[in-house]
């Protein structure tokens, strides 16, 4: 759930509380725990013997979608579109395929493709690792009705605790910077390591009038996590406009500028799409008693 506001132009002298208004739309929002370092860890780091198994074993989708999590982690995520592809042809209901594909299209941008995939289906009745990814193509639409019915139905399962990364997300996006606050800081010790979510609590510090503390906490994400490109572009916005240090501003520019914004081919994702066979059937799921949450990370293989 990310999304890039330009950023300022020159500012004109205007009242603290109307520049702090300004300014802090201009911060980039980004969200959600369920990210990339919530994947499980590819079980094989070489994608010959994988394609090996694949082709050893063709009625089994797990060797693909572990090839499709190889890809995606190295950022070729064409290929990684495609490994998911030949997956869910085999297993149209292989539910960590179905719950990496949302990941993967939101991620580059073609959140409104993978709505009309997953559309084919009533949303509430997809596996629960699927609804918390599928809600991200919803939120990028700006459905962010729909987002929050698919992470508020997650609040029982193993998977509230994103869930609830995600909706505090959500609650920034529709300006509700006091119940993000209460989100965030309720599991905080959860995500002490998950880039996105400190960056909104850094943007919750921001609208709140504590620029030291969303400086000081922009610039520990840059240090610990240089790959998320996010932080890099809010930390100049914030030493630029707030903090008028320009030598700072323009190095994390360039650090943000250094970071590609992956993008799919539209063959390739119009190949995915037309392809009638890989939508899964819909399986009722029994109902559940509440579960403490656990970590969020979709399971490496077998269904749900």
């Amino acid at each position: 759930m990310t999304g890039t506001i330009p950023a300022c132009g020159r500012i004109q002298r205007r009242s603290a509380h109307a520049v702090a208004c300004t300014l802090a739309t201009a911060i980039l929002l980004a969200g959600c725990a369920s990210g990339r370092r919530d994947l499980p860890t590819p079980r094989d780091t070489s994608l010959e013997k994988l394609r090996s198994e694949a082709a050893a074993t063709p009625q089994a989708a797990e060797p693909l979608y572990q090839m499709a999590l190889l890809h995606y982690g190295n950022g070729a995520h064409a290929e990684a579109l495609k490994a998911l592809h030949d997956a869910l042809a085999r297993d149209p209901n292989y539910v960590p395929a179905l719950a990496l594909l949302p990941k993967l299209l939101h991620e580059c941008g073609r959140s409104a493709e993978g709505i009309t995939f997953f559309a084919r289906r009533p949303a509430p009745t997809w596996p629960e690792p699927v609804r918390l990814n599928l809600a991200l193509l919803y939120a990028d639409t700006g459905n962010t009705m729909q987002a929050r019915k698919l992470l508020e139905s997650l609040a029982s399962s193993p998977y509230a605790a994103s869930a609830a990364a995600n909706l505090a997300y959500l609650d920034l996006v529709d300006e509700d910077h006091a119940a993000a606050a209460r989100r965030m800081q309720a599991d905080l010790a959860r995500y002490a390591d998950t880039p996105a979510v400190l960056n909104n609590l850094a943007l919750v510090h921001l609208r709140a009038g504590r620029v030291a503390e969303a400086a000081k906490l922009l610039r520990e994400v840059t240090e610990r996590h240089p790959e998320f490109g996010e932080a890099h572009l809010n930390y100049a916005l914030v030493l630029r406009h707030y903090l008028f240090e320009e030598d700072g501003a323009a190095q994390a520019q360039a650090r943000f500028d250094a970071l590609s914004t992956p993008r799919l081919a539209d063959p390739a994702l119009d190949e995915f799409l037309r392809t009638e066979d890989t939508a899964p059937t819909v399986r009722e799921e029994p109902a559940r008693a509440a579960t403490p949450p656990a970590p969020s990370a979709p399971p490496s293989g077998g269904r749900e």
